[in-house]
């Protein structure tokens, strides 16, 4: 504390406890006077008449609503010291009415006055030109190593800016944007700038911290699918290529033939859309007709476009091609999609040990399970 400050809070401290200008009061009447044209009796002064339950709140006694409950109480008309401190009533601080500097009641027109009392390091009171007292809190002084008024901290030499987590040179906590990286930054490079590699909220710029920044439509601080923001920072929905809830995929596009249609569902032999998705060179699908039927123009695994088969030419890609004779009938050589008679082509060759074929029922092997 400075010498200045030394000497104010002595002022009010003998201020508090000078002696009587006046021989207008009585001591022992019973009465605890404080007339407007004498030395208020005290406690210290005449503990016969003043003492806490004598009906009058009296700062300089030390009363307050903590102290002295049977005295003072919110709605008193003194805003004390406590009540200046903790903000507990605003029915005694929030419109006081006029008094006099030190008597330890917020006055209109003060900013504090605890009589005498420095209670957090926030000293209350000056010596006016006159030499009067205004109840005013002291000016503070970052750097001294007393916490003041409007001061978060202040650790005095210690105080330093590039160092991590300490109190800066201006008396406030670490912060960030204060070009330091403190706890809990993944950096702090001094500004408010989203998408410069580190954001204003001093996380690395990037889908899921939080900031909206170029080439995102949400950023919700995490990386969940499905809760309105996916882990893409797009919003959810249909074709922002995150497969959530309610879709069994997304490719992120709107093409419909590449194995994920436009509804999120598979691209599959018998939708009506041809699955261009190359498998080993070769589409997926050679055709689709919407239906899983033989003897159209499309084959039932929509592997071959039937238009050219069954005119008697063996072409490539056909096994067989017998014109007319290209039938689905049982035990035919050749099926009407140019291949050969098989277990799974849905036609029952019981000649050749079929006993179902592609029902319910059948297993793979074409006999009952």
């Amino acid at each position: 504390m400075t010498p200045a400050r030394i000497l104010s809070a002595l002022g009010l401290l003998l201020l508090a406890s000078s002696p009587p200008a006046h021989a207008a009061t009585v001591c022992g009447n019973g009465t605890c006077e404080r007339p407007s044209n004498a030395t208020w009796e005290t406690n210290a002064r005449c503990a016969q008449d003043c003492f806490c339950g004598d009906g009058l709140c009296y700062l300089k006694d030390g009363e307050t609503a903590h102290t002295c409950a049977a005295d003072c109480s919110c709605g008193d008309g003194c805003c004390d010291r406590w009540e200046q401190l903790d903000g507990s009533c605003s029915a005694d601080c929030q419109n006081p009415p006029a008094g006099p500097c030190g008597q330890g009641c917020r006055n209109a027109g003060e900013e504090c006055d605890f009589a005498g009392f420095f209670t957090l390091n926030r000293q209350c009171g000056s010596e006016t030109a006159s030499g009067g007292w205004a109840c005013r809190f002291l000016q503070a002084l970052c750097g001294d190593g007393l916490l003041e008024l409007g001061e978060q901290c202040d650790w005095g030499a210690a105080n330093s800016d590039p160092d991590p987590d300490s109190c800066r040179t201006d008396c406030r906590f670490p912060y960030c944007g204060d070009h330091t990286q403190d706890s809990g930054e993944a950096c702090d490079d001094g500004n408010s700038v989203d998408g410069d590699g580190c954001d204003a909220n001093c996380t690395l710029s990037g889908c899921g911290n939080g900031v909206r920044s170029a080439g995102e439509e949400c950023d919700d601080s995490n990386l969940t699918d499905g809760d309105g923001c996916d882990s893409n920072c797009t919003a959810t929905r249909c074709g922002n290529g995150v497969v959530t809830v309610g879709e069994s995929c997304d490719d992120g596009n709107a093409v419909d033939n590449d194995g994920c249609r436009n509804t999120c569902t598979p691209n599959v032999c018998g939708d009506g859309v041809q699955n261009v998705l190359l498998l080993n060179g070769q589409p997926a699908e050679a055709c689709d007709d919407g239906n899983e039927l033989d003897g159209d123009a499309c084959s039932y695994d929509c592997r071959k476009d039937l238009a050219r088969c069954n005119n008697q030419t063996l072409e490539p890609g056909e096994v067989c091609d017998f014109g007319i004779l290209n039938e689905q009938m049982p035990n035919t050589a050749c099926r009407k999609d140019c291949e050969a008679r098989r277990c799974g082509d849905g036609v029952v060759d019981d000649q050749f040990g079929e006993a179902c074929d592609r029902a319910a029922g059948c297993g793979p092997d074409c006999q009952p399970l």
